[in-house]
């Protein structure tokens, strides 16, 4: 599912995250800074060693709500363009989950609507994560 406007895209889906086209999507003449961050699945987790996470989502529900977010985060600071990428299904260690790129005249504004976006999205959007531990264990994360 993605929606897209003329500053920002919005893209929740099963398929792997493209980090350079990505980052062109950002690109603008007004912008002196791009930003990408990505999270990745890391092998540790609360109850133990990981092997891959699944990540499921209200998919229609999670654009929707990561575009309010996005929106918010224009009201807040100058930026020119962001794109956001955020992945379901499957995945293995150290494949990216989550990526956010913001293009800003300035770098303090960047960095500060990245951080609010990927802290906004982890409290706000219905995607959900469970761990598979290399012990066979599998647990939701809060």
């Amino acid at each position: 599912m993605k929606s897209k406007s003329s500053t920002f895209t919005v893209e929740v889906s099963a398929n792997p995250i493209d980090v350079l086209k990505l980052l062109r999507s950002v690109r603008d003449s007004g912008s002196g800074s791009t930003l990408l961050f990505m999270g990745t699945v890391r092998d540790q987790g609360r109850a133990g060693r990981v092997k891959e996470m699944n990540y499921e989502a209200y998919e229609s529900m999670a654009v929707k709500e990561i575009g309010e977010i996005v929106q918010e985060a224009f009201q807040k600071w100058q930026l020119c363009r962001v794109a956001v990428v955020h992945r379901t299904g499957r995945l293995h260690l150290k494949q990216p989950s989550v990526a956010i790129a913001v293009s800003s005249p300035h770098r303090s504004d960047g960095f500060l609507a990245c951080k609010f976006i990927i802290d906004s999205i982890k409290t706000k959007a219905p995607i959900w994560k469970k761990e598979i531990l290399t012990d066979g264990r599998e647990m939701w994360v809060e």
